[in-house]
């Protein structure tokens, strides 16, 4: 493991959280992900999480972690269904007063990826973090993925890999059981 990721062995050092409601289709694309591949055999350094709709308690799951991946799904308007969006967030351009503000507002439940960051940068607990969206092809009361967004899985995966092995961390997953898996769960 790279040395800038080294650190305690109980802490996990890369954190792969899905996020999203699965009573609305494309929208539960993150959670999807996320149960999929915690199923998978992963390394001892990476620790998976289906956030759903989570709340204001997933910044506990974070704070330990050195890299983290929020998987969601995007706002329509972001591209065409099952186009896969990465985006690296930098802590400074976070409008920590705003976001803060939504919070309170709203409760702690179900809070937006976009509270949850701007939450974890005003505590000081955010770690390197990308976002990884889908773009959904429909988010309506139904449970289960597009077609669209299925597909976009695999890219999903490979976006991960690839900023991982930038930083010398391999992860060799078998792709027909993950597929084989979302196929099971959606």
């Amino acid at each position: 493991m790279p040395e800038d990721l080294e650190g305690s062995h109980d802490k996990v050092r890369v954190l792969i959280l899905g996020v999203g409601n699965r009573l609305l289709g494309d929208d539960g694309a993150g959670s999807y992900f996320a149960e999929a591949l915690s199923s998978m055999n992963i390394p001892e350094w990476m620790r998976v999480v289906d956030g759903g709709i989570g709340g204001i308690e997933l910044l506990e799951e974070i704070e330990d972690c050195g890299i983290l991946f929020v998987v969601d799904s995007l706002s329509p308007e972001e591209g065409k269904p099952g186009d896969v969006r990465v985006y690296r967030v930098d802590r400074s351009s976070v409008d920590r007063e705003i976001l803060l503000k939504h919070l309170i507002s709203s409760g702690s439940h179900g809070v937006t990826t976009e509270v949850l960051i701007a939450a974890a940068v005003a505590m000081g607990k955010l770690p390197e973090t990308y976002v990884v969206g889908i773009v959904p092809s429909s988010i309506d009361l139904r449970e289960g993925l597009s077609p669209e967004v299925k597909m976009a899985f695999p890219k999903v995966l490979d976006v991960i890999t690839r900023i991982l092995r930038d930083k010398k961390l391999d992860i060799d997953l078998d792709i027909g059981s993950f597929l084989k898996k979302i196929d099971e769960l959606c």
